[in-house]
């Protein structure tokens, strides 16, 4: 976790005075840049993680990608629909010049133009997807459709062309939901092990949104940037401590979530007390549905389609 300061607030010294900002964080630095130290931190902590995810926002910056890879850090990145492909290598070259007169071009160009991902996608046909299962969730097998190429990336500031993975991810039932990656990952990855990867930061996803419904993660309202840290630490703490207990209770508990454990620390910890056989019978009663609708999902898929 790091804490984007904009312009306004560097351009503004008395604000930053009243907030207790320290005077070496008092420099504009992009979100880019703060993911980037923390990964060089991760990796100098010994931290192990087999690659990096990011969004959109991080996916569209050709810097930061770039960055990543010369760092030797595999990464699955999102990218938008617009972002341009090639799928042969570029052809960069200095153009010659068209005239004596005047500069002499010295900027790269690609000998053709490149393809809106969206664009190339448009013109895959049914042989170019393949149906694979990412994992097992509470409504059954999530099925999805991938399509792959290996495509070359430039933007037009480098010496030479990247050439990496794109993979995309089509919804079942959903075809025009469609979800673009690249990924540095070796030239012989199989391609289910990239749907996995490109699907797995739907887990990053899931950790925020437990630590903003059960640890108070969006529920501040600090005013300095020693109290936002202390805030962001101790949620980090709730969340390591919730991950610690489902791992200390597996598998006899699979169904065991944060919510489940926040309610437990609700009737230890001094308060009203409703009495631990009422916990106990929520809790049991939310596993009771939680199991139904798992085994009513997986019912539903062993029917046979009609005919």
């Amino acid at each position: 976790m790091r804490l984007y300061l904009p312009q306004r607030w560097i351009g503004d010294p008395a604000r930053c005075d009243r907030a207790e900002i320290p005077t070496e964080a008092r420099t504009m630095r992009s979100k880019t840049d703060l993911a980037l130290e923390m990964v060089r931190a991760a990796r100098a902590r010994g931290m192990r993680f087999g690659w990096v995810g990011v969004d959109g926002g991080y996916g569209k910056e050709p810097a930061f990608l770039r960055a990543l890879d010369d760092m030797g850090e595999t990464f699955v990145a999102d990218v938008r629909a617009t972002q341009r492909v090639w799928t042969e290598p570029p052809g960069l070259h200095v153009p010659a010049p068209q005239s004596t007169r005047g500069r002499m071009p010295s900027k790269q160009q690609a000998a053709v133009d490149g393809t809106p991902v969206e664009k190339l996608v448009a013109g895959f046909g049914a042989d170019d997807w393949k149906r694979c299962v990412l994992r097992e969730s509470t409504r059954g097998p999530l099925r999805v459709d991938i399509a792959h190429r290996r495509v070359w990336v430039w933007d037009g500031e480098e010496a030479t062309a990247r050439c990496w993975h794109l993979i995309v991810r089509r919804e079942i039932g959903a075809p025009k939901k469609i979800k673009y990656s690249l990924s540095n990952a070796p030239a012989d990855t199989p391609l289910e092990r990239l749907a996995q990867m490109q699907g797995e930061r739907y887990w990053v996803e899931r950790a925020f949104e437990d630590a903003k419904g059960e640890c108070g993660l969006a529920d501040y309202q600090a005013v300095g940037w020693r109290a936002w840290h202390h805030h962001v630490t101790m949620v980090m703490l709730a969340m390591l401590f919730i991950a610690e207990q489902r791992v200390a209770h597996q598998p006899g508990l699979a169904l065991l979530t944060p919510r489940d454990i926040v309610e437990m620390l609700k009737e230890t910890l001094p308060r009203k007390p409703q009495g631990k056989e009422t916990l106990v019978d929520q809790i049991n009663q939310r596993h009771a549905r939680r199991r139904s609708a798992i085994q009513s999902r997986y019912r539903s898929q062993r029917r046979p389609a009609p005919t």
